[in-house]
């Protein structure tokens, strides 16, 4: 268990390749996001995020970024003050296969935020992927309680929603 006594974020990844994994950790008590990416393609297998929080993306920050990689990871009850209560990603770039970020087998519970309450999307030449993964009771206070996507062409795959809201518009956002 790692925890942000001062409520710093965990980890800082700049430009950081496939070969760095953060396996089987459990990161909470950030009030600046656990984890803030920079480029790169790092992978996050078996991780829980809990209790985090920051201005975008409460538990991972991600921006510039080619081909990050969220796999069986249990994102609950975090926030984010604008955008991506759980996951916020930006700005992204393709790999050799013209795929953007990847999300799989994962659950996101009761994150919030005032747009995608678990996940945001934004400004993707690839085509980011979300697939077989859980999005229940996630709450946003403007649009897209679950999934807020915008500028890219999301692929979603075999996931589950559940009780999401958002309070002003839509429950998923697409634009």
């Amino acid at each position: 268990v790692l925890q942000s006594s001062t409520g710093q974020t965990l980890f800082r990844m700049d430009g950081l390749d496939s070969l760095t994994t953060l396996d089987g950790l459990i990161l909470t008590g950030s009030t600046q996001s656990a984890v803030v990416v920079t480029g790169g393609t790092p992978r996050f297998f078996n991780c829980e995020f809990e209790g985090n929080s920051g201005q975008r993306g409460g538990a991972v920050v991600a921006t510039d970024v080619v081909r990050i990689r969220i796999e069986y990871c249990v994102f609950r009850n975090n926030t984010a003050e604008e955008n991506g209560g759980a996951v916020h990603i930006t700005g992204m770039d393709t790999d050799a296969f013209d795929w953007g970020p990847f999300i799989g087998q994962s659950l996101f519970h009761n994150n919030s935020a005032q747009y995608g309450g678990a996940l945001v999307i934004m400004g993707s030449a690839p085509t980011p992927q979300v697939v077989s993964s859980v999005f229940a009771e996630n709450t946003a206070s403007i649009s897209g309680g679950a999934v807020l996507s915008q500028a890219t062409d999301l692929y979603l795959n075999n996931c589950t929603f559940l009780r999401n809201t958002a309070e002003t518009e839509d429950g998923f956002s697409a634009a």
